[in-house]
């Protein structure tokens, strides 16, 4: 009986539909974060990060908090990559990409209007 090995190739880039656009999600993640970072002197102490929750107090978090949004995007795009290297359907490959991506500019979009909105300007 032959024993099998894990296959190191099948977690190649080149496995992996999409990756200029998964490369591009990261990016914008990345300068995401250094535009939170760079804006602190701008930015009030406390924002409306958490505006699902109920109006007051619960809503603020610090300003540098600002950066939970894109990380967590990363590790989306992260398992999203991982998961798209394994899996063996082009399509669902393609979706799990597209998903990741997507995932970047909700995040970007609603850091850019949180800062637009309280920062000064």
């Amino acid at each position: 009986m032959a024993k099998k090995t894990w296959q190191v190739k099948r977690l190649a880039p080149k496995n992996i539909p999409l990756l200029k656009l998964a490369l591009f999600a990261t990016g914008l993640n990345l300068a995401t974060i250094a535009a939170v970072i760079l804006l602190q002197s701008r930015l009030p102490p406390e924002v409306p990060l958490f505006y699902g929750l109920a109006a007051g107090q619960e809503q603020l978090a610090p300003s540098l908090s600002l950066i939970i949004p894109p990380i967590i995007s990363m590790v989306i795009i992260l398992v999203n990559t991982i998961l798209s290297s394994v899996i063996k359907n082009n399509l669902l490959k393609s979706f799990l990409i597209v998903a990741a991506a997507t995932s970047s500019l909700f995040s970007t979009t609603t850091i850019v209007k949180i800062i637009f909105l309280v920062g000064s300007f």
